[in-house]
């Protein structure tokens, strides 16, 4: 039931946001101080399912379809906060990567069926739970636990129907007495459907792992999660795999609004196109082909966003090796390299994901951006003069005519320049020299480069020492010293900086040969790849496929 841009009146559309962005802030924040590890990976499991079993449209009575909502499945398993931010990436991902659902919409989607269907089926839950448990004087069995989560997610299903009426009827671009009926009707049986998968999951966790539904009175509270996130993961990629087979019929919105003609349609005809035509994977296809294997590679490219966006909307700090920090940053510069042209969208978007991954890697943003600062001052230098290959004439009218075409020129190289230092920066950021050198030695790097990483390190540690010792017997030997005069003298001790530095550096090195270093780290056994480094490269290379996939 995602409503498109034109459904609802600006001012309904701008409260809808209003609310949906509160509620997001409260459960961000809520997830970041009281969420487990363990919760925080079931989240990310969750959401791809969820965004799964949402492409597998299920026809229904009258030439309809529905699909599966989740916000009551994720509320019970996970907790209401966490089933928001669980349903806040589900609905961005498919409205701004598969064009599903407005833009100008996305606040009254997840407030219908982020937040008021997730505190619906979590709270019918536990109504239904206690009610129970107060009648057995203790837990509630298998059995009831997996009635409760049926009937809580078909009245979230309901509950949001309703919700998503009402906004439309406020609006003015439907009547109550068509709409209303009409809307929970249809809902009302797809919400049986709903209620099976919801039921069906829920049982197979109080089955194996009861303690994550908050049964702590049976085993399984101290088991490893892996069992059950292997067979969540499973079941995202089977949902993902039979996409291909999702109804052709209108959805239950669709077809009450479009179908039965009881909505505006002029209004959603009107409706400014925020994304134009959409990305290469609009409409759950790629390119515009909806064939079933396109269909399936645009599912999993979806499970895999959904997945790693949680991860990052987490705030959570995650302890990943060098190697794979050196890797995953090596993929994301080659990505930024192969864009053609300059995008300032483009731009946008990869600053704002690489600063969420600066941040769950824990590499200070404020250093960060001053790195690259530093090298896009450089990188600018270079990028003003690179018109001038495009000059036909070396005259005013010709230079000007050169900078006029190679503007874009420009904003390409220092863009890619900032941008690929920015990742360089959050690598040397979030991980020692240590580190980094054992992350290549890791990756079998040949010696002769572990050699110029080690010297680079060493001597730019050196070289700092140096210029603050220097600064300070500046500032003890020449206080009042200034203009030219001051200029001169910095100029002079500019080269006297590099060869104590230098010269400081070789008595370190030759120190270090003494003691037996022969430039290389001692070779021991390579270590296993581990889950976070995969899912860290898999990130990057989904990500650098997505974005020269869509420009190129």
């Amino acid at each position: 039931m995602h409503l498109p841009d034109g459904m609802l009146s600006t001012p309904v559309a701008m409260i809808a946001n209003g609310g949906a962005l509160g509620a997001l802030v409260a459960a961000s924040s809520w997830v970041k101080r009281r969420l487990s590890d363990q919760k925080l990976v079931l989240m990310a499991v969750l959401g791809a399912l969820i965004f799964a079993l949402q492409m597998l449209n299920f026809p229904v009575a009258g030439g309809t379809s529905g699909h599966f909502l989740g916000a009551a499945l994720a509320a019970i398993v996970v907790g209401f906060w966490p089933a928001v931010i669980i349903m806040a990436a589900v609905l961005g991902i498919q409205a701004l990567v598969f064009s599903d659902g407005g833009v100008l919409a996305y606040g009254a989607n997840l407030l219908n069926m982020g937040i008021i269907a997730a505190a619906v089926g979590w709270g019918v839950y536990r109504l239904a739970c206690w009610l129970v448990a107060r009648w057995r004087a203790g837990t509630p069995p298998r059995g009831a636990r997996v009635a409760s989560a049926a009937l809580g997610a078909w009245a979230a299903t309901v509950a949001a129907a309703g919700a998503t009426a009402l906004e439309i009827i406020v609006s003015g671009n439907a009547k109550a007495a068509l709409i209303l009926p009409a809307m929970l009707g249809v809902h009302a049986i797809i919400g049986v459907g709903e209620a099976v998968i919801t039921g069906s999951i829920v049982g197979y966790l109080a089955l194996v792992r009861p303690d994550l539904l908050g049964d702590r009175s049976r085993s399984g509270a101290t088991a490893s999660p892996r069992p059950v996130i292997v067979v969540l993961v499973a079941l995202a990629l089977i949902a993902a795999g039979f996409s291909w087979a999702a109804s052709t019929f209108p959805d239950g919105l669709e077809h009450v609004y479009f179908s039965l003609g009881v909505g505006n349609t002029a209004a959603v005809q009107r409706a400014p196109q925020i994304l134009g035509a959409g990305t290469v994977l609009a409409g759950y296809g790629l390119g515009g082909d909806r064939g079933p294997v396109a269909t399936v590679i645009a599912a999993l490219v979806g499970v895999a966003i959904v997945a790693l966006l949680l991860v990052l909307l987490s705030g959570r700090r995650v302890e990943v090796s060098a190697r794979g920090k050196l890797v995953a940053g090596f993929l994301l510069i080659l990505a930024v390299v192969l864009l053609p042209g300059f995008d300032p969208l483009t731009f946008l978007v990869l600053l704002v994901l690489l600063a969420l991954v600066a941040r769950l890697l824990g590499a200070p943003l404020r250093k960060v951006l001053l790195s690259a600062g530093l090298v896009l001052l450089f990188a600018g230098f270079i990028a003003l003069f690179s018109p001038l290959t495009l000059m036909t004439s070396l005259t005013p009218t010709g230079i000007a005519h050169a900078y006029a075409r190679g503007w874009p020129r420009i904003a390409e190289i220092a863009s890619k320049a900032f941008l690929s230092a920015f990742i360089v920066s959050t690598v040397n950021r979030s991980a020692t020299p240590t580190q980094v050198i054992g992350g290549l030695a890791d990756l079998r790097l040949p010696a002769v480069m572990l050699m110029l990483v080690s010297f680079i390190y060493r001597f730019s540690a050196i070289f700092r020492e140096e210029l603050r010792q220097m600064q300070r017997a500046l500032a003890s030997r020449a206080p009042l010293l200034r203009g030219w005069a001051r200029v001169r003298l910095y100029g002079s001790l500019g080269g006297n900086l590099f060869v104590r530095a230098y010269e400081r550096g070789e008595d370190v090195h030759r120190a270090m040969v003494s003691r037996g270093y022969s430039g290389r780290l001692p070779d021991g056994a390579r270590p296993r790849w581990t889950l976070r480094e995969t899912a860290l490269v898999a990130g990057a290379l989904l990500v650098g496929v997505l974005l020269t996939g869509v420009r190129l």
